[in-house]
């Protein structure tokens, strides 16, 4: 299931850095983290809304192995410039000092069959079976993408700068309503809350305790607050809510470890404390209880 929005501020110089981190959190290869299978976006951290006819938003993609597509795009890995965003990003560095990227990430049990994937996990597994959740984990991004194309579309008039097509039909007709315009204000830092983490990739991926608080606490709350959200979209109430059951040991897993670990993250006031504004170098547009999403998200 989605919940979470990840996300970091690099330079050209610093792209190996974010790809290693990225590679850390969100692998094809192990079950540590959140899945490899997801939508992202490349963005200008230097906007906090469009201005002058100008959007933030740059690029919104899909990808079995967003780590390795991240690669791809910023000419780590050779990749023919038709099929990479490599040329677009090389120009960008030429008139800018950094690029934003984020990207919204699924459990690790919606990892795709990815080759990667089929070497790392035991060899004995009969690859010419069909499994449900490989399918459904791909239908997934690709819906999605196609709100976030069509979203985006409706907001501005055009696509995002970089996209030279839209995506899935069946995604872009849900993205009317406005459906989909909350979450492209998250993954670009327009807005902020509690479905964005509170560190960029890179800190993550060095801060063990961050990463716990993330993939073990927050990503099942906001799950569990976005699979609630039948009624009304989810915020920062809703995954409050989730964490506060965990420690009150409402929770069908909820522990003494548990409630440990919620008092840890409360004493470090790490909900508070996010870094995308001093990494991104600017203030939000909006404060952290701005954006609200739907359940439209949990039941992909």
């Amino acid at each position: 299931m989605f919940g979470t929005v990840l996300w970091d501020v690099y330079t050209r110089d610093q792209t190996p850095e974010v790809h290693r981190a990225l590679d850390g959190v969100a692998s094809a290869e192990d079950n540590y983290g959140w899945a490899s299978t997801a939508v992202y976006a490349f963005y200008d951290p230097g906007r906090t809304g469009t201005r002058n006819g100008v959007d933030p938003l740059l690029y919104i993609g899909l990808a079995v192995d967003v780590p390795n597509r991240f690669a791809q795009h910023n000419a780590l890995y050779p990749t023919p410039a038709r099929s990479c965003k490599r040329e677009q990003i090389a120009h960008w560095f030429t008139e800018h000092e950094r690029l934003g990227f984020a990207t919204f990430v699924q459990s690790p049990l919606d990892q795709a069959h990815v080759a990667r994937f089929k070497k790392a996990i035991d060899g004995d597994v009969d690859w010419s079976e069909e499994f449900a959740y490989d399918q459904d984990s791909r239908d997934a991004i690709a819906t999605l993408e196609g709100q976030l194309i069509e979203a985006s579309r409706l907001g501005t008039g055009a696509l995002p700068r970089w996209n030279k097509v839209g995506g899935s039909r069946t995604g872009a007709g849900q993205a009317k309503g406005g459906i989909g315009a909350s979450l492209i204000a998250l993954l670009t830092g327009a807005t902020d809350n509690l479905f964005v983490a509170r560190r960029s990739i890179r800190e993550l991926w060095t801060d063990d305790e961050a990463c716990e608080f993330e993939m073990d606490l927050l990503h099942p709350a906001r799950t569990q607050a976005l699979m609630s959200a039948t009624d009304a979209p989810a915020g920062n109430t809703e995954i409050r809510a989730r964490l506060l059951d965990t420690a009150r040991g409402r929770a069908l897993f909820a522990d003494a470890f548990n409630t440990e670990r919620i008092a840890r993250m409360t004493a470090r006031n790490y909900l508070e404390s996010s870094t995308r504004s001093s990494v991104s170098g600017r203030l939000h547009g909006s404060d952290a209880s701005g954006e609200r999403l739907p359940f439209d998200y949990a039941a992909r």
